[in-house]
């Protein structure tokens, strides 16, 4: 917007001071006039849109979190009132399971929110803020364990597997021996990996689950033959439908040449229904 003059001053005219008072308040009135108008955009434009950012300016996390010391549910809080993105690295305070993590929380005031997450493993976990209390973690993924001690797998025969950390048990079923009860009848996602040393090739490595003792086509998870002689690494996952008190065991075969050494094996059983 262009500022218009008071009086239009050729050259050699004489200036009063009245001359300089009158532009002085010319120009006062005009910058008050486009604040005034600022004002009215800026409100129009509030009425229209939400302005509350979501992300930062480049798309990424509003709240970034790289220091361990920190905690999540306390900068989260800090963010006030509004759709808030985060990643807080491993070790932050009040992580579901302690590995770094990212995800949205919706802060709707008056001490209410709820909180989605995933960590670096693809778990989806779920918190409320209810009345200024946090409810708890919750989670699909009911079972999560691994084996990192030395195992033997015969050759030709299937061979169990007994996990010898358990990560998380957040569903609740009974867990030893290598053996898992379901705790409540759904359907379920099995996932299993593992590692085995000195795979010859064009021999192959099968991953399966028994349920009640029972080896099914439909419990059979993943299969890899093998393209040369090295640690052969096979991934995998089914889908069952699971009655509570249902038994799961997690099996491995192999038909290298005699017997092999398991690296590591993984195990994640999700409630998906």
């Amino acid at each position: 917007m262009p500022i218009q003059r008071k009086h239009d001053f050729q050259p050699g005219m004489k200036i009063s001071s009245s001359h300089m008072d009158d532009e002085l308040n010319q120009f006062v009135a005009q910058l008050n006039k486009i604040e005034s108008d600022d004002d009215k955009k800026d409100a129009l434009l509030r009425s229209i849109a939400q302005l509350t950012k979501i992300t930062n300016d480049l798309g990424g996390a509003k709240l970034n979190i790289t220091d361990s010391k920190q905690d999540l549910f306390v900068e989260l809080l800090k963010l006030g009132t509004g759709f808030h993105t985060f990643y807080a690295v491993d070790g932050t305070a009040n992580l579901p399971n302690g590995k770094s993590t990212r995800g949205i929380f919706h802060n709707t005031g008056s001490n209410i929110g709820w909180l989605l997450a995933f960590d670096y493993t693809n778990t989806l976990y779920y918190n409320y803020f209810n009345s200024g209390t946090w409810m708890g973690w919750n989670t699909k993924p009911f079972l999560d364990v691994s084996k990192t001690d030395a195992a033997v797998i015969s050759v030709n025969t299937w061979t169990k597997i007994i996990p010898n950390s358990l990560v998380s048990n957040i569903g609740g079923g009974d867990w030893g021996g290598g053996t898992y009860t379901i705790p409540s009848t759904g359907v379920y996602q099995i996932y299993m990996s593992v590692s085995m040393a000195g795979m010859i090739a064009g021999h192959t490595i099968y991953t399966a689950a028994y349920v009640n003792g029972n080896l099914f086509d439909k419990t059979r998870i993943a299969q890899k033959q093998m393209s040369g002689e090295n640690d052969g690494i096979v991934i995998g996952s089914t889908t069952l439908h699971l009655s509570a008190g249902d038994k799961l065991d997690f099996w491995v075969y192999q038909n290298s040449a005699g017997a092999k050494n398991l690296n590591y094996s993984y195990i994640r059983v999700v409630k998906i229904t």
